[in-house]
């Protein structure tokens, strides 16, 4: 079990070893999600990693309705280490929307088990304790990466509470190879949402 202190060892190990990039998103595009909400990334981790074929994205919207940009934005990254440093992350990004109280967090895992982890964990329980006025929206996008996400623009997290997604929208989990999934129009990734 991977808890805040072995988190935050394995990050500071990997830094050391010169394995994490942390700048502040400058040059990635506008990502939209179903209400055509814009969200612009403030912070971007990689972490160096051997490639994968079955990487997955855990993406998490959620409202801090009570707490300035500003101030969300120091707390993240003091609490930085204690999430990045989880076995199978390989990327993310942060961003906010113009009010600067909602924000869709995009990460990329090794795999879905990776992603499913990290969505029971400490992490999500922190977040959704400050999440106000709703609680977060969250979705486990099987064989889809970062990249990918980042060429749409767009990540749609609704629909009834169930498991990882494969980007088609079934739940299933079983991937098609497609990243955008079968009878998913261009620019469009549909997800299911899980609510607490």
């Amino acid at each position: 079990m991977t808890t805040a202190l072995s988190s935050a060892f394995r990050y500071t190990v990997l830094r050391l070893r010169r394995r994490v990039t942390l700048d502040r998103g400058t040059g990635i595009p506008t990502i939209r999600d179903a209400d055509g909400v814009g969200f612009d990334a403030f912070r971007h981790l990689a972490i160096a990693a051997p490639p994968t074929d079955q990487p997955a994205i855990f993406a998490v919207r959620f409202d801090l309705a009570r707490m300035s940009f500003a101030r969300n934005r120091r707390l993240s990254g003091w609490l930085l280490p204690a999430f990045a440093g989880r076995p199978g992350l390989r990327e993310t990004c942060w961003c906010v929307d113009a009010s600067g109280h909602r924000y869709l967090n995009l990460c990329e895992w090794q795999d879905a088990e990776s992603a499913c982890a990290f969505a029971e964990s400490y992490a999500m329980w922190l977040m959704t304790a400050r999440s106000r006025p709703d609680p977060p929206r969250r979705v486990v996008l099987e064989e889809m990466t970062l990249h990918t996400i980042l060429a749409l623009g767009r990540v749609t997290l609704h629909g009834p509470d169930h498991g990882p997604e494969n980007g088609s929208g079934n739940g299933s989990g079983n991937g098609s190879g497609n990243e955008a999934g079968p009878g998913v129009p261009a620019g469009a990734l549909t997800s299911a949402s899980f609510r607490e």
